[in-house]
């Protein structure tokens, strides 16, 4: 079943494949990860680095607690945690809980992806837009997939960037 996941995903995301056999492969994805044991769906996010998850609707009922066992059992594989923390269904509280450790958010890829996402908690991106650089800042305001709460905190925090506008 990993394998079709694999299989169907790159139907879904060849630009080539028509719009309906796309959108029918990604909902047999969805399908076939619903009906995954556990132990399958991480070894299907794993396999696929967490990139699974841009094409999943669908939750698991308990999802805060599934997603915080990944980041337990990923913490080391950022591009995991990337990924969950890109992912629009991500929880506020499991973004929250991934702001709150340093280590991960010591990494800019990380840092970056968690105010990319519109659900991150104000007090979570206020935390990490005060422990970046103001240049990084500035290039944050500027970037096109950063939510406009978080442009409107960034010209809060850093003042001094809208006279350089």
């Amino acid at each position: 079943s990993v394998q079709n996941i694999t299989d169907l995903s790159k139907i879904f995301y060849k630009k080539s494949v028509i719009a309906e056999v796309r959108i029918r492969a990604k909902d047999e994805i969805q399908r076939i990860f619903q009906d995954l044991a556990l132990a399958e769906k991480i070894a299907v996010i794993e396999a696929s680095s967490g990139d699974v998850l841009k094409l999943l609707d669908r939750m698991p009922v308990n999802l805060s607690s599934f997603l915080a066992s990944l980041v337990g059992k990923f913490h080391a594989n950022s591009d995991i945690i990337v990924n969950i923390c890109r992912w629009k269904h991500t929880p506020e509280d499991v973004l929250a809980f991934i702001g709150r450790n340093a280590q991960l958010t010591a990494q800019i890829r990380i840092a970056f992806a968690l105010l990319a996402n519109p659900n991150t908690d104000t007090e979570t991106a206020k935390t990490l837009l005060r422990a970046l650089p103001a240049r990084d800042a500035a290039h944050l305001r500027a970037n096109a997939l950063i939510p406009a709460s978080i442009k409107r905190l960034i010209s809060d925090l850093f003042p001094h960037l809208n006279d350089q506008s």
